[in-house]
């Protein structure tokens, strides 16, 4: 795609406040500031793999299989504007030391209507000005004209990126070892002695059988999948089912694991309703809290029956050939768990 476009579709974004209830995942999106799942745990279930293909994002899952000694390591995303902000990302912790790290990437707290004297070291424009020697050439094009056109603040704002999900410090660091100082050191000496350790493509996730020739340990999908009837190809259960097996299978070292999809409470409630495991009905969703006491349980069952019938995790489970894993859930509020769908290659 030119440059031009990309700066004019960056532009939309830039000029539309950002809805969380309506999110589109196109060559050009909102940017995912920070990991949304549980990567150090999701991380462990592959833990002794050395070759790995992950979706990217900002980056997380790459960073995590870095530190737990992955030699290769791969990474795509359909969305252009989020592998520039991935290369910003990598630019600060090769060049930044943990605090400058922390003060630029994170927040102390998070909650609404954030005061301005907490939002303002958040991707300020002193933290790209500070790396922007060290940037691609077409990164630059994007973010001198952002941060000439608008505020940080302003872009927080924006469709430019995801800001309903939580960047606090505290609950990064639960879930993601690069926002722990010994692990955030380590990385970057990694980092350092071998900067191409971790590359990053953009390509949608029907693209990586023909980008890439395989040979690989684990693929970490994280929840890619959780938008599966808006990708092309892959819009039915059986299309998923096939895709895995057939053209990811054929990508795996025997032994290698497909990690297939990462599903939040909702969807670990209604595989566990599924498996005959207890969950807790009372707290699936925060939009719960609003109904008389009376009827919650009803409304749990009608959410847990509707993704039963309908999510990807329970209707793969029935097809068969999968495994899955429960994990510490980040709905920490709840102490809920997650699950995690899996694809093991046996010959």
């Amino acid at each position: 795609m030119p440059i031009t476009q990309i700066v004019g579709e960056v532009h939309k974004l830039a000029c539309t406040p950002y809805h969380m209830s309506h999110p589109t995942f196109s060559s050009i999106s909102s940017v995912y500031i920070a990991p949304t799942s549980n990567i150090k745990d999701v991380c462990k279930i592959v833990g002794n793999a050395k070759s790995v293909l992950a979706v990217g994002g900002m980056g997380a899952i790459g960073y995590e299989m870095a530190l737990n000694g992955a030699e290769k390591i791969d990474l795509f995303d359909i969305n252009i504007l989020q592998k520039m902000y991935a290369e910003i990302v990598k630019a600060a912790i090769i060049n930044f030391d943990y605090d400058t790290f922390i003060k630029y990437f994170t927040l102390p707290y998070q909650q609404d209507l954030m005061p301005y004297e907490v939002l303002k070291n958040l991707l300020s424009p002193e933290m790209y000005l500070r790396l922007r020697n060290y940037l691609s050439w077409d990164t630059r094009i994007v973010y001198d004209y952002l941060y000439h056109s608008f505020s940080s603040v302003d872009l927080i704002a924006s469709s430019v990126y995801r800001f309903e999900f939580d960047v606090s410090v505290g609950f990064l660091r639960k879930f993601a070892s690069l926002y722990n100082k010994k692990s955030y050191y380590i990385l970057q000496e990694l980092l350092r002695n071998n900067p191409n350790l971790i590359t990053y493509q953009t390509a949608s996730l029907t693209d990586i059988p023909s980008l890439y020739t395989g040979g690989y340990d684990a693929i970490i999908l994280d929840n890619i999948l959780q938008y599966f009837r808006t990708i092309e190809g892959l819009d039915t259960f059986d299309k998923v089912d096939s895709f895995i097996k057939d053209k990811l299978n054929a990508m795996l070292n025997p032994g290698g694991v497909v990690e297939v999809n990462y599903g939040y409470e909702l969807r670990t409630a209604a595989l566990k309703r599924m498996l005959n495991i207890p969950y807790n009905k009372k707290n699936l969703v925060d939009n719960l809290s609003n109904l008389p006491s009376y009827m919650l349980s009803m409304a749990s069952d009608m959410l847990t029956q509707k993704e039963m019938n309908e999510g990807l995790n329970t209707n793969l489970m029935s097809i068969g050939g999968y495994d899955y894993h429960f994990i510490p859930g980040v709905e920490i509020e709840h102490k809920s768990d997650n699950v995690v769908l899996t694809y093991t290659r046996h010959k």
